[in-house]
């Protein structure tokens, strides 16, 4: 054993399925799956742990139940149990490098999705698979000629971020003059078996090869079971070069999905956010902490809920929510959300940042079924994890 021992701290609430990360307030050294066990129990929870940015240590774990108010004491364990290599074996995220331009990423052997990265203009992922083992977003303009598929809006590329007015540079759509996201490293894909995590350093272009921004962002993918997939997502900007104005458009989305076609709204799917309003016509340009959207798909019922963390640039965001499929966090286009009684227009000055902080979860059903209320309080209110 060493001197690190933690307590798990439920709070007052169930939880279910409940990804948990941390920073401890002292830098352990530790990287890769770490081993916490409960003496009293016998139990092992494993970990994973890495230094941040910061140079501190980060952890994460995922408990699949937690009770009311329920306390768990551990302690860490460098050398683990004797079985530890049966225990993982097929429990893991693995994130693997397919080529130059694609991470594969899968949960306990089974896909997830796909990282494309410096293609169609910025990163995004494609396919995704949902709870069924089907794809739950768009296939277009990536797969081309799908039966039944809607071929509108051929910049919707799956799960991206992009936003429609940087300097008066378009980094939303395809148009001939429209910007570029330009990956120039990644630096962290690693697995893991709570998450597996995936940094990318962006360079947001102008046709001409300028640029005024840096990007990176972190996604997060947590060792979930289908029916409960979930991806943290935190996009940091920076201006770098000089000024940057982020003008006031509908037009942009810092975390975006096109979701399968049979889901859209104008097909049975089902539009909702978190005060209970329902379909475009409610949900379209308001402001609200999360937005679900549902529908079938192959005869299954399935969703997406984008949860935004209260430390998000403009908490609560605007939602860009349409019922041909586009569902999007836009926290700038103020002016057309609110029929001109206010103005989004931003300016990052040189050398500042911006965050944008957000969850993603695949589920079963509607939002009611999968208990997103009770998801969003695990994100923003989380289980604690105390050095004790």
């Amino acid at each position: 054993m060493t001197d690190l021992h933690i307590v798990i701290l439920a709070g007052p609430h169930d939880r279910i399925n409940c990804p948990v990360t941390t920073v401890l307030e002292k830098n352990h050294k530790l990287d890769g799956i770490a081993w916490f066990k409960d003496e009293e129990t016998g139990a092992w929870y494993p970990a994973d742990a890495w230094t941040n940015d910061d140079k501190k240590t980060e952890i994460a774990m995922v408990f699949p139940e937690l009770k009311v108010n329920q306390e768990i004491e551990l302690g860490l364990d460098k050398n683990g149990p004797a079985d530890k290599e049966s225990l993982l074996k097929k429990k893991q995220v693995t994130v693997a490098k397919k080529s130059e331009k694609e991470y594969d990423i899968k949960i306990n052997e089974e896909s997830l999705t796909t990282l494309h990265v410096n293609d169609r203009n910025r990163p995004f992922l494609h396919p995704f698979i949902g709870p069924f083992g089907d794809p739950i977003t768009r296939n277009y303009p990536m797969q081309i000629g799908i039966p039944g598929e809607t071929k509108d809006h051929p910049h919707h590329t799956s799960i991206w971020t992009a936003y429609g007015e940087v300097n008066e540079v378009d980094h939303w759509s395809v148009e001939k003059m429209a910007g570029t996201q330009e990956t120039k490293s990644v630096p962290v894909a690693s697995s893991g078996v709570a998450v597996g995590r995936i940094v990318l350093l962006n360079e947001w272009k102008n046709k001409f090869g300028e640029f005024d921004i840096t990007e990176r962002r972190e996604m997060r993918f947590f060792n979930l079971p289908r029916g409960h997939q979930t991806i943290d997502f935190t996009v940091t900007l920076k201006a770098v070069n000089d000024d940057v104005k982020f003008g006031d458009t509908k037009e942009g989305g810092l975390l975006s999905v096109r979701v399968a076609t049979s889901m859209d709204g104008d097909k049975g799917g089902r539009i909702e956010n978190c005060y209970g309003a329902i379909g475009e016509r409610e949900c379209w340009g308001k402001q609200a902490p999360w937005v679900d959207y549902s529908g079938n798909v192959k005869g299954n019922r399935v969703g997406f809920a984008m949860l935004e963390h209260p430390s998000s640039f403009r908490h609560p965001t605007y939602w860009h929510v349409r019922d041909y499929g586009l569902f999007s966090a836009n926290p700038f286009g103020l002016k057309h959300f609110t029929k001109g009684k206010l103005n989004g227009d931003y300016t990052l000055k040189k050398g500042g940042s911006i965050e944008f902080v957000y969850r993603l979860i695949a589920h079963a059903g509607d939002a009611t079924t999968a208990k997103i209320k009770e998801k969003y309080l695990d994100y923003i209110c989380s289980p604690e994890i105390k050095e004790i």
